[in-house]
Formats: structure tokens, C-alpha cells, sequence
């Protein structure tokens, strides 16, 4: 499962949601070939439909051996 962490990106009065993810099909899906840009799966739809309720910036960052 993803890991989240509230960064601060470049402007500290917006609070930017950083979710740590890696390739872990079906919830998870990387389409390089390092597999190392997550970009699609059932998570990560979930995580950026909930983020866009809350108006809140997310943003995806690969860590391998962040999934269980």
C-alpha cells in the first residue's frame, strides 16, 4: 500500500500530499521500462480521486519495496 507524507513542495502555504508507491499491479502499475513511474491502477485512481475532493495536490514518488 502506498505511504503518505504531507510535503511542502516549493510553496509552503500549499501543502502538497506525497504518496511513496512502486510497481505493484493491479493496484499500482508502472508503464517504463525501469518500471519505475507509476502513473495507473486501482490506487492510485482512488488516492487521486479523494486528493481532488479535497483540493489538496498530490503528488507520486517510486520507493522500491514501499508495497507490502
Amino acid at each position: 500500500m502506498p505511504a503518505f507524507s504531507n510535503g511542502t513542495e516549493d510553496n509552503p502555504e500549499q501543502p502538497v500530499a506525497r504518496i511513496v508507491v512502486e510497481h505493484w499491479p493491479p493496484w499500482q502499475i508502472a508503464d517504463d521500462d525501469k518500471q519505475e513511474q507509476v502513473t495507473r491502477g486501482y490506487a492510485i485512481e482512488i488516492i487521486e480521486e479523494l486528493f481532488n475532493r479535497l483540493n489538496v495536490p498530490v503528488k507520486f514518488q517510486y520507493a522500491p519495496g514501499a508495497g507490502p
